[in-house]
C-alpha cells in the first residue's frame, strides 16, 4: 500500500511538472495543436467574455464597440473573430447617410 502511495505521489509530481514546463515555455505551441490550452476568454456557451453588456430593455446585447476576440467554440472549426460594432451588432461599422433607420433582428 505504501509502495502505491509513492507512486501516486511520483506520477502526480512528474504530471504537474509537465503541465507547469508546457504553460511557461511552450503554451503557443501546444495551442496549435489544442486550441483550448489555458484559453480562458469564454464563459458559459463558449461566448468570449465581455462580448454581452447589460441592457435595460433586452436583458443584455453585444456591447457596442466591443473588442474583437478569437471564438474558439465549437472545438470543430478553426477559430473565428468575434467583436461588436458601434451600435452593438456583429457586423462593420456603417456611416448612416439615410434619413430612414431600419432596423432587422432574427434569432435561429
Amino acid at each position: 500500500m505504501k509502495l502505491l502511495k509513492v507512486i501516486a505521489i511520483n506520477f502526480a509530481l512528474a504530471f504537474g511538472s509537465v503541465e507547469i514546463i508546457s504553460f511557461i515555455f511552450f503554451k503557443e505551441k501546444v495551442r496549435i495543436l489544442f486550441s483550448e490550452y489555458w484559453h480562458a476568454t469564454t464563459i458559459g456557451r463558449g461566448y468570449p467574455r465581455y462580448h454581452f453588456v447589460k441592457h435595460p430593455e433586452r436583458g443584455f446585447d453585444i456591447g457596442p464597440d466591443s473588442k474583437t476576440v478569437l471564438s474558439h467554440k465549437p472545438n470543430e472549426i478553426k477559430p473565428y473573430p468575434v467583436w461588436g460594432n458601434h451600435i452593438g451588432c456583429f457586423d462593420k461599422n456603417i456611416k448612416n447617410q439615410s434619413k430612414y433607420i431600419i432596423y432587422l433582428a432574427g434569432d435561429s
